[in-house]
């Protein structure tokens, strides 16, 4: 066997960069920034995290941090977390935290330097927050206040914005005007669990979800009344509206309300609670694609009259959520389930929280499941160790096959999860659940 050659030592992590540097200076600034842009994580991450893009290119030598830091694109996606320290370790729920005021500074320093480097560009933005420990305190003697006003001044350069913060922040929101660039905006309410609120919060000043090319709202508020939000409606393509279940005010006949606004929607997400008898009503949202209804406890009642009301021409994915629901008043008759899957003959995907039915409307669901469904998932919260035999029969007739059963622990009631993933066509890989 031949003796491999001699060879000189090892070039240092140095010299690689030398020799990347060099490589690069070769091609044209906005083709090196382009490469420096496809660098940066499609997923959001923290500003402190020092080990991706755009600070990890910093890093490398000279050269690179001069184009990177050069280039405000780079820095216009910034995740802020607030840093905090649990009052026990042995409790998690929200509320009980204190701000980790050592870190929390090092936080705002690195943020003022991230807005610095972004120049005049729109911004992607989060903040996300904790409940006060000391309920009752006012808002702007919060240490984790300092990072939302980091973010105001900037407010016209919002673009894509995610803001998980107490109720009390958002009051500096509501004199802000309706912003240009403004495109995305969701907001979530830090519930403090130790305080429950006696009046539901005013959305109706918020002038910035008036915004010229806002298409995408999602709000969870506990007690939001979705009319009274000032939106343009029919400019919207995706909404999420919804609250913790046990005050959730949005019914079937909000749901019949809200759709008919939205000409344009494609994706919607509601947390639906009390379905009432609704009158007669023909509602139609023509592109509507994926439908997600988070039903808890009495919104199963008369559930199957929401089918009998709503045309979805265009619906690709249907996904029914919610609470468990110890009887089941609302048996959804065949015909109307028959009827609306007629008219959504582009149904592609299927989803339910088994414990959100009763048996009779569970099975009367699978039944009438049409053709054009190629792939089904059923969640069971109790992590049943198999599908009972009548759904796994009526499953059966209908042509699926279970293809995979996974299991997982719910972060928030560490309660563990089944899901059951099912497809209908042999042969045909299911990619997207």
């Amino acid at each position: 066997m031949p003796r491999f050659p001699q060879t000189t030592k090892m070039p240092s992590h140095n010299q690689h960069a030398d020799v990347a540097a060099m490589g690069l200076e070769c091609l044209p600034l906005d083709i090196i920034q382009e490469v420096f842009a496809a660098c940066i994580p499609a997923e959001r991450h923290k500003i402190t995290d020092y080990s991706v893009a755009p600070v990890s290119l910093c890093r490398v030598c000279s050269s690179w941090r001069r184009i990177v830091r050069a280039t405000p694109t780079l820095w216009a996606r910034i995740t802020i977390v607030e840093p905090t320290i649990p009052l026990h370790p042995t409790i998690r729920t929200s509320n009980l935290f204190e701000t980790d005021e050592p870190r929390l500074q090092s936080v705002l320093q690195t943020t003022k330097a991230w807005l610095s480097l972004s120049q005049g560009v729109p911004l992607s933005i989060s903040l996300q927050c904790k409940a006060s420990s000391r309920p009752g305190t006012p808002a702007r003697m919060w240490p984790s206040f300092a990072l939302m006003e980091l973010m105001l001044p900037c407010a016209t350069r919002w673009r894509n914005v995610r803001l998980h913060v107490p109720e009390l922040f958002l009051d500096e929101l509501r004199d802000l005007p309706p912003l240009p660039f403004l495109s995305s905006i969701s907001i979530g309410i830090v519930t403090d669990y130790t305080a429950v609120p006696t009046t539901a919060f005013d959305w109706s000043p918020f002038q910035l979800l008036c915004s010229p090319n806002l298409h995408s709202v999602s709000i969870w508020d506990s007690a939001i009344r979705p009319i009274e939000l000032p939106l343009n409606w029919g400019t919207l393509t995706s909404l999420s509206l919804g609250g913790k279940f046990w005050r959730s005010k949005i019914t079937a006949e909000t749901i019949l309300d809200v759709l008919p606004r939205c000409k344009r929607l494609q994706k919607c997400v509601l947390a639906v609670d009390e379905i009432p008898a609704l009158p007669q009503l023909h509602v139609e949202c023509g592109l509507l694609e994926v439908l997600e209804l988070r039903c808890f406890g009495t919104s199963i009642v008369n559930f199957g009259m929401l089918w009998e009301n709503v045309a979805l021409p265009k619906l690709r994915e249907l996904l029914v959520t919610g609470w468990v629901s110890t009887v089941d008043c609302g048996f959804a008759p065949a015909d109307a389930l028959r009827a609306f899957f007629a008219v959504s003959n582009q149904l592609e995907g299927l989803e339910l929280v088994m414990e959100t039915f009763g048996k009779p409307t569970l099975l009367a669901l699978l039944r009438a499941i049409p053709l054009s469904v190629t792939w089904a998932r059923l969640v069971d919260i109790d992590a049943s160790v198999a599908l009972e035999d009548d759904v796994l029969g009526v499953l059966t007739e209908a042509g699926f096959k279970l293809t995979r059963r996974e299991t997982e622990v719910n972060r928030d009631s560490r309660v563990e999860v089944a899901y059951f993933v099912c497809g209908r066509v042999a042969g045909r890989s299911i990619t997207k659940i």
